[in-house]
């Protein structure tokens, strides 16, 4: 019998039912590495899941609560790299149903170490058709590297295709979402807030590279990203930034609103342009 994903919507995240012969883990503040991974014995760290090999329709639900990044040393909290769903059986990471309805929430806390390099909270990197559901990343912020501040970001979306990032968030950090490359990845009812980058140096200088979705550069050939529901606010920069990208993009029914100050204040930052499109001399029809 084929294998089929049904997607029902509950109380605005998505409920993924078990298929097929797929394997689905499980993970809460109350586990540990070394169970099964089963729902009465649940894996106890985020970092576990890149250790199972997943495979097309395999589910992996988090239960509600605070995980600290637990790393010393790294670019990355959560390095999802080459993995490879179908699109009728997806490979899905995602806040466990059942607690979210009462308030429950995954939170991915990097502020337990001081990261003196570029850092990044949940990288998702070479891989196709993965979604990844109701994770909010927090406590990246831009630090003061060599003679300039590092890059961060809550979320980095690389060199990967039909993938979703589904009612998640990225706040307190240099970046919310950043796409590069791949194609037709789609973020839904997505936040980003609380951005800023006050070490930038020349020549844009402090609070001008600080956005809450970023998608720019003439050399980045993401394509068919689509932006729907998504709010962005608070962000020193922008709240998108696209400037001197190609491909396409689709915003629907997205807000951008209190951009380019402080975050939580309204004292003037950087640029502050809601959705920023253009480009730079290159061909954007091509």
């Amino acid at each position: 019998m084929r294998n089929l994903l049904v997607t029902l919507l509950l109380i605005g995240i998505i409920v993924f039912p078990t298929v097929g012969n797929a394997n689905t883990y499980y993970i809460s503040t109350t586990g540990s590495d070394s169970n099964p991974g089963t729902i009465s014995q649940p894996f106890r760290t985020l970092q576990k899941i890149t250790s199972l090999s997943l495979s097309p329709g395999d589910i992996v639900y988090i239960r509600a609560g605070t995980y600290m990044s637990g790393v010393s040393s790294g670019a990355t909290a959560l390095n999802l790299n080459n993995l490879h769903g179908t699109a009728g059986n997806p490979i899905v990471i995602s806040a466990y149903p059942g607690d979210f309805p009462n308030g429950g929430r995954v939170v991915l806390d990097c502020g337990d170490f001081v990261h003196q390099t570029n850092f990044y909270g949940i990288y998702l990197q070479n891989s196709s058709y993965v979604t990844v559901s109701g994770i909010r990343v927090t406590n990246c912020p831009q630090q003061i590297g060599s003679g300039t501040g590092t890059i961060t970001g809550a979320w980095w979306v690389l060199s990967s295709s039909n993938c979703i990032i589904d009612n998640c968030e990225g706040d307190h950090s240099m970046t919310g979402f950043r796409t590069d490359d791949g194609h037709d990845n789609t973020f839904n009812n997505c936040d980003a807030h609380h951005i800023d980058d006050p070490y930038t140096g020349p020549p844009t200088g402090p609070h001008n590279n600080s956005d809450g979705f970023q998608r720019t550069s003439s050399l980045n050939t993401a394509t068919g990203t689509v932006y729907r529901g998504c709010r962005s606010w608070w962000c020193s920069d922008d709240g998108w930034d696209c400037f001197g990208s190609k491909g396409t993009i689709t915003y629907d029914n997205c807000w951008a609103f209190w951009n380019g100050y402080g975050p939580g204040t309204f004292n003037p930052s950087g640029d502050g342009n809601g959705i920023k499109m253009g480009v730079t001399g290159i061909d954007v029809t091509s």
